[in-house]
Parts: structure tokens; C-alpha cells; sequence
């Protein structure tokens, strides 16, 4: 088994800062908590194209994994999946494979399909998992 842990407890001045907490204390990996707020944090993220080869590189290196990306809103009926979307295409770009969701109440089985099926779709062509 794995242990990771949310970035969102972690205060970090880079991306390779925070590769190295990961490692110094034990674990296979982070959890993103929210893409947007990771770019503008680290100037080296693995979520901005021109560091992402790098910050892979960074990752292979310390044995550690990006085990998902959580999305930071919690979706809700006449959610707009258009930023969930673009949370797939930063999670296959960065090879990570899984992303988080969670609602803000339970939806019914026809809500469910109405809000994710485009994002389905997306996820199915990339193989990132929701």
C-alpha cells in the first residue's frame, strides 16, 4: 500500500520543496488539492507545461507519486463541468491518474449523468480516473 498525504497541510516554497518534504517524511506520494492554487504557488509545478517533463523528472527521483488531484468545489446541479474538464486534461498532462470530487448533497442517478457525462467522456479518452 501507498500513503499519501493532501498538499493542502503542507507550506512549500517550490514544487521540488515540496517533492522533498514527501520523501523526507515516508511517503509514496501527495494529494493536489487544487491545480489553480498549486501554479500560482510554485513557480516549478507539474502543472505548468513548461516544468511538467522536470517535475515528473523530480518525482521519478524521490520514488514518490502525485496519487490524484482533488477538485476543490464540491459540485452541485447547474455545476458547470467546463473547469472539471480542464482538471482531466492538467491530470493526463501530468500523468496522474485519478481525481477527487465531491457533491454538495447527493444527486439524483439522472443529475449524476447530466453533470459528469461530458466529463466521462473526456476522462474515458485520457484514462484518468473520477
Amino acid at each position: 500500500m501507498k500513503i499519501s498525504f493532501p498538499d493542502s497541510f503542507v507550506k512549500s516554497t517550490s514544487f521540488i520543496d515540496l517533492c522533498n518534504i514527501v520523501k523526507d517524511y515516508g511517503f509514496d506520494g501527495i494529494e493536489i488539492c487544487d491545480v489553480n492554487k498549486e501554479k500560482s504557488a510554485h513557480l516549478d509545478s507539474l502543472f505548468r507545461s513548461s516544468y511538467t517533463v522536470d517535475a515528473k523528472r523530480k518525482l521519478v527521483n524521490r520514488h514518490i507519486s502525485v496519487s490524484a488531484i482533488s477538485y476543490p468545489t464540491p459540485i452541485s446541479s447547474g455545476f458547470d463541468n467546463a473547469e472539471l474538464i480542464k482538471y482531466v486534461e492538467y491530470a493526463s498532462n501530468a500523468s496522474v491518474d485519478r481525481i477527487i470530487v465531491k457533491f454538495s448533497k447527493i444527486p439524483s442517478e439522472k443529475e449524476l449523468k447530466e453533470i459528469l457525462s461530458p466529463v466521462v467522456s473526456v476522462c474515458e479518452q485520457t484514462g484518468v480516473n473520477l
